[in-house]
């Protein structure tokens, strides 16, 4: 899921022993193509892997 921002919620693999939310970082997901009444989104689910650069 996404919150008011639209970021997602990211667990890194670090953090995979930690079950409570501060074991969870919040990022903003960038669009290959998007703007104003135009585009495409592809939200990662949950379970899968993201790049973080």
């Amino acid at each position: 899921f996404t919150d008011e921002l639209a970021r997602i919620q990211v667990r890194f693999h670090w953090q995979r022993g930690d079950s409570l939310p501060q074991g969870t970082t919040w990022l903003r997901v960038a669009m290959p193509s998007a703007g104003s009444g135009f585009g495409h989104q592809f939200m990662p689910r949950i379970g899968q892997e993201v790049l973080v650069t």
